[in-house]
């Protein structure tokens, strides 16, 4: 809340983060059924960061078990292209929240809050066996991201409400922001173009 107006500092929606051309482009492309490996790659080796997290994923226990992966091509047949999808979209979050400062005590506890609530969708939908378990992981942490995209778009604002109450309820959102945070992520993610889904369960 504004102490002299009495009115809400509302978002200046220009201020919110970027977010990486590339990783959207994949993201549109993992979505096409008609998508072949050839132009997926392509649209991958075009950001370095997307293409080492696509790598050092293939290369993990999880996926490779034997010769070391050096080719987007076998790396993305060994993932799959869900998961492709999906490495895309974090590199969206990480992005697009890079700007907040690593060592802001606050920022740290609300970055876990969102990882937490990320790890607890997963596992709740692994243990429902659910074939939406990793779709899961970011319903949860886009769920979380409401505090951090709050704090990188008006951060004296909503850090002065969160050192009052770490969870405060929508109608204290509201007060300061003049929205509460889920609305403020739908409105980041419907500016981002990720698919609508993600929006839509928020």
């Amino acid at each position: 809340m504004n102490r002299a107006s009495g009115r809400p500092t509302e978002i200046d929606f220009d201020s919110l983060p970027s977010v990486p051309p590339v990783a959207m482009r994949v993201v549109s492309l993992c979505v096409d059924p008609d998508v072949e490996l050839a132009g997926l790659s392509a649209a991958v080796s075009l950001d370095p960061v997307l293409s080492a997290r696509i790598l050092r994923t293939a290369n993990s226990a999880a996926f490779n078990w034997g010769a070391e992966v050096i080719s987007l091509d076998k790396a993305m047949m060994l993932m799959g292209i869900k998961l492709v999808k999906l490495t895309a979209l974090g590199l969206v979050i990480s992005s697009s929240l890079s700007g907040l400062p690593k060592d802001d005590e606050i920022v740290g506890q609300v970055w876990h809050q969102c990882l937490v609530r990320a790890v607890a969708c997963r596992e709740l939908a692994q243990l429902a066996r659910l074939p939406t378990a990793p779709e899961s992981w970011l319903f949860g942490l886009f769920d979380g991201m409401g505090h951090l995209l709050a704090m990188a778009t008006n951060g004296t604002a909503f850090r002065k409400l969160l050192r009052l109450d770490p969870f405060p309820d929508v109608p204290a959102q509201r007060a300061v922001l003049g929205m509460s945070t889920n609305e403020l992520v739908r409105t980041a993610l419907r500016a981002w173009g990720v698919p609508e889904l993600y929006a839509r369960v928020l």
